[in-house]
């Protein structure tokens, strides 16, 4: 039997349930469910299953290279993006990356770097704003979480960049940071 090290529960009438588990043989289980009402396709995703899938949808996307999905939101799914500009009581940095699953509205954002040795967010997109939670382990061993609103743009060269206006429900602060699309060569 496992020593479970970590259990983060995030529950949402819009964005569903949220559930991280971590145990000291390094399984990881991430359940993620459908918002109230929302269709079926509820289930557990093991972290090695996840990555695949998030590869696959990835490269998918850099095909088909469009910044707006069908439904007239922004597309997200398979980009990767490093800080530009963090807030003063952000813990991002220049090193920080996250990655971006979307599907339909929902939106499923994994990120490390900078002090944050993994972070979750869990959100939806509407046209060009989204807004999410987030969960993330830092290095000082503590699990911080909070909420944010972001803008999402693109700039003249075609990247995406997310203008992150956030606020912590662990402890005290808001702020802003700036994530670029990091573009592939």
């Amino acid at each position: 039997m496992s020593t479970l090290l970590m259990l983060h529960r995030t529950d949402s009438p819009l964005l569903g349930r949220l559930v991280i588990q971590r145990t000291a043989s390094s399984n990881e289980r991430m359940e993620l469910t459908a918002p109230l009402g929302g269709r079926a396709g509820n289930g557990v995703v093991d972290a090695a299953a996840s990555r695949a899938f998030a590869r696959r949808r990835r490269s998918s996307s850099a095909v088909l290279g469009r910044l707006w999905s069908e439904g007239g939101l922004m597309n997200l799914d398979g980009r990767l993006m490093y800080v530009s500009s963090s807030a003063e009581l952000g813990v991002v940095g220049s090193d920080t990356r996250l990655s971006f699953v979307q599907k339909g509205s929902r939106v499923l954002g994994r990120y490390r770097g900078g002090s944050v040795l993994r972070g979750c967010l869990v959100g939806t997109v509407r046209g060009a704003t989204l807004v999410f939670r987030y969960v993330q382990r830092e290095a000082s061993g503590e699990l911080h979480a909070g909420r944010s609103t972001c803008e999402l743009r693109q700039l003249e060269s075609g990247r995406i960049r997310v203008l992150e206006h956030f606020r912590w429900s662990t402890r005290d602060g808001a702020g802003t940071n700036v994530f670029d699309e990091v573009v592939s060569e």
